[in-house]
């Protein structure tokens, strides 16, 4: 879009230009010429007033006289009444470009002035060289203008661009500022609004995949289990054990119903694992929580490619950084490849409790796990694979 830009504003520029400056060359052009054949008529005139009093004072009128007449671009003929002709010998050579002038000779006779067409020539190049030198510096100027307005009016859809492959990456909530330009203001409202919804989505997709079958599937089974035991007391009649054993089959269909339930949510939420750089989500993740005040620093650890599911992964940052931090502790991040798995680790300057159930499960929500020791949480991800998805709310 850019070079787009300064394309067309210099192409613009160079149209006005040439709009202006060729009919404006043309113009010159024969003002010069006319200049110039004025010139060589006065010319003309003076060399006939010359020849006159030469003759006058007794001299005589040859090509070495004519010679001291002329310049090096100009040529003299002197006819006499009696049709004598006398040419200087000096001056370049005929050419169809040349101006000529003629004048009469007092007492008869008549002078032919001509100067060289080159020369002319030159006169008029002369003349252009300011209109072309300017426009030529009217060109390089709109250039350089044309990039700081490409770069001017470009900034915010490449920032919008970046904000849109963000989101691509997992950062589904952009903060983008409030643009000048309507159209990138539009659109910024737009992705905004969109990553919102796509998280509000997501998150929802989450808390289902994974908190579902604690909440659905172990209450099922242990009424299940309750029914069996009860079917199977001597007490119960068997026209109430046979109304149990229907109930245990119900309950059967609605733990099959679960399960397809749960099954689909985990095969939505697969299409979210993508390959990405962990020290790359890890370091926005630190410099957005150190942009809320939160003292967090990290470690680059250079490139640790896997491939998962980036929001669980934020999200379990977001939660360990602001566990360590609520305790009032200086915290520091680091990443490394171990060689079968990648590893994160979360240390403050202090004891550090054991994680939450909330960390726990967004970490199994991308086939990793939390452990702790006395001042560090250390989260194990997987590496090069494609995670099983889905995170905690």
């Amino acid at each position: 879009m850019r070079e787009r830009l300064v394309v067309a504003f210099v192409g613009l520029t160079v149209l006005v230009v040439a709009l202006y400056g060729i009919p404006r060359a043309y113009v010159l052009a024969d003002i010069v010429r006319d200049q110039e054949h004025a010139k060589v008529d006065r010319s003309a005139h003076l060399i006939a007033v010359a020849v006159v009093d030469h003759r006058a004072a007794g001299a005589p009128v040859d090509a070495v006289y004519l010679n001291t007449l002329t310049g090096s671009d100009e040529r003299i003929i002197v006819r006499s009444a009696g049709g004598v002709v006398v040419r200087s010998t000096d001056g370049p050579p005929t050419d169809k470009d040349d101006v000529v002038a003629t004048a009469s000779i007092e007492g008869g006779g008549r002078v032919t002035v001509t100067r060289g067409g080159d020369a002319v020539s030159q006169e008029i190049a002369g003349a252009l060289l300011p209109l072309v030198a300017l426009g030529l510096g009217l060109a390089v100027l709109a250039g350089f203008a044309g990039l700081l307005l490409a770069r001017r009016l470009s900034r915010p859809f490449t920032e919008l661009a970046e904000a849109a492959r963000a989101m691509g990456a997992g950062r589904l909530r952009p903060s983008l500022p409030r643009y000048k330009v309507p159209e990138a203001r539009a659109i910024a409202t737009a992705l905004e609004a969109s990553g919102r919804a796509l998280d509000a989505t997501l998150q929802h997709e989450r808390d289902l995949a994974v908190h579902a079958s604690h909440e659905l599937r172990t209450p099922v089974t242990a009424l299940r289990l309750d029914l069996e035991d009860l079917a199977l007391w001597p007490e119960t009649p068997p026209t109430i054990g046979a109304e149990i054993s229907r109930a245990t089959g119900e309950l059967d269909r609605l733990s099959a119903a679960i399960d397809t339930l749960l099954t689909g949510a985990q095969k939505q939420l697969s299409s979210t694992a993508i390959d990405l750089d962990l020290d790359v989500l890890v370091a926005d993740t630190v410099s957005r929580l150190g942009g809320i005040g939160i003292n967090v620093s990290y470690a680059p650890a250079g490139l640790l490619p896997t491939r998962l599911d980036p929001q669980p992964v934020i999200q379990l940052v977001d939660e360990l950084v602001t566990s360590a931090a609520a305790q009032g502790r200086a915290v520091a991040l680091g990443a490394q490849d171990r060689g079968t798995h990648l590893e994160v680790w979360v240390h403050a300057d202090g004891p550090l409790a054991v994680p939450g159930t909330r960390a726990e499960d967004l970490a199994a929500a991308v086939g990793g796990q939390v452990s702790h020791d006395d001042a560090a949480w250390i989260v194990r991800l997987p590496k090069h694979a494609l995670a099983r998805s889905g995170a905690a709310g």
